[in-house]
């Protein structure tokens, strides 16, 4: 195991049973998807391709998502991609001699927070605006993507193997794309500090994590169901795009905010015994804190 990653107690049974719900674990479909991935890719605006990686990218709301990395002569490429529907849902390119520093270290919470903290575990940080601040409205939006930074730590499923295939490893992936940077003659940093995640409340993070909503699993019967319609062209009418939505990571910010917002009126309502009309007043104040 790599350093900062604690196995899996778990029986091996149970644990294999576990990883049969990454469809990204099963065999040949990390290959199928490089495969499929690669032939997007230009050889002229992004040069050869010398990596790839499966990752777990964090973003500003401590959310968790399943990431396809390639490390190209130019770019670094970071894939959203639907290992359930065999498809390329987003696709983001960073040009290497934009990246001014590669950070690695301890993930740390602020002292007083209320989030499942991941004091355990270490990660990469990739920064491309060091001076950049993001606004109060920018940081409180979930799906805002455009970040000065972006941070990977291991995939889920790192703990469950006994053998970690060697384009999990997120340390080697720091050290391939040092590489590639040197190897652009850009000017960059390179340092091993804490990584901050300025995160305090995080109850949608919790929901969104500990149901691996950013990752492509079985999930039982709605799983079973986008796997049939992808068979025949035939079958994928409303049906499909209704089972592609609530698939999705924005219904999964929506549902998970929502559950956020009834706990919260629950917990007022009960200590203060305040009437349901008065308690709407607050909703505003509510949605704010989570």
């Amino acid at each position: 195991m790599e350093e900062g990653i604690p196995k899996n107690p778990a029986p091996k049974d149970v644990r294999d049973y576990v990883l049969k719900t990454f469809y990204c674990m099963r065999p040949g479909n990390f290959e199928h998807a490089v495969e499929d991935i690669t032939k997007y890719i230009d050889p002229i605006v992004d040069g050869e391709v010398l990596s790839t990686w499966l990752l777990a990218e964090i973003d500003h709301w401590d959310h968790e998502k399943e990431r396809i990395c390639f490390i190209t002569q130019k770019q670094l490429l970071i894939i959203k991609y639907n290992f359930v529907s065999l498809r390329i849902e987003d696709c983001r390119k960073i040009n290497l001699a934009k990246i001014e520093k590669i950070q690695g270290g301890k993930f740390i919470y602020p002292k007083h927070n209320m989030i499942l903290n991941r004091d355990f575990q270490t990660g990469i940080r990739i920064h491309i605006n060091k001076d950049f601040h993001l606004t109060l409205m920018e940081n409180w939006n979930p799906l805002f993507n455009n970040l000065p930074c972006i941070t990977f730590t291991q995939h889920k499923a790192v703990p469950l193997l006994d053998d970690i295939p060697h384009y999990m490893r997120y340390q080697e992936f720091k050290q391939a794309l040092v590489s590639a940077m040197e190897g652009t003659g850009a000017t960059f940093e390179a340092s091993c500090e804490d990584i901050p995640l300025e995160i305090y409340v995080g109850l949608m993070s919790v929901v969104y994590n500990s149901n691996d909503f950013g990752y492509s699993k079985d999930r039982g019967i709605v799983s079973f169901w986008s796997v049939l319609s992808f068979k025949s062209v035939s079958e994928k009418t409303c049906h499909m795009k209704f089972l592609d939505i609530i698939k999705s990571e924005e219904f999964s910010y929506i549902y998970s905010t929502m559950l956020n917002l009834l706990v919260c009126f629950a917990c007022i309502f009960m200590l203060t015994n305040m009437s349901i009309t008065r308690l709407s007043v607050y909703f505003p104040f509510i949605f704010w804190y989570c």
